[in-house]
């Protein structure tokens, strides 16, 4: 008896394996950072048609820009990284991400940032907007 062969088709490894959404993530969030509104609409895009909570996205939009609103503050005050890194209880190169990106923003737009995030954040969650909405809104207002 010869077993039957077995072949792995290119919808089954899809079906099965999921990218970590982590590493797409930070992408878009590079990219926002970035300033890069084009790319960060795309990258928007993608995750929505992947079905990724838009509730998840704007948390990590939260979470990444409050980073960098505490590394502007750290750069303000002449904390160097290692002593920011320990301060925030941040892994190193979270922190090495998040003072070379503050760079690209003044303390007063990283805060409006902040604020908008927060605005979209509450709309969404009291239907006011939809997420998917609110996602592609905040990324052309900032």
């Amino acid at each position: 008896h010869s077993k039957p062969e077995l072949a792995v088709e290119r919808e089954d490894i899809d079906i099965l394996v999921q990218p970590d959404p982590s590493t797409n993530i930070f992408t878009t969030i590079d990219a926002i950072a970035g300033g890069n509104k084009t790319l960060a609409l795309e990258l928007i895009r993608g995750h929505i048609e992947k079905n990724e909570s838009p509730f998840y996205l704007f948390s990590m939009l939260a979470f990444q820009f409050r980073n960098l609103l505490a590394a502007k503050d750290m750069t303000e005050r002449n904390i160097p990284p290692a002593v920011a890194g320990k301060l925030l209880r941040a892994h190193p190169y979270v922190i090495q991400k998040s003072f070379q990106a503050s760079a690209r923003f003044s303390r007063k737009k990283l805060v409006k940032i902040y604020e908008t995030i927060f605005l979209f954040d509450r709309n969404m969650k009291t239907g006011r907007i939809r997420p998917q909405d609110a996602l592609y809104l905040f990324i052309v207002n900032i």
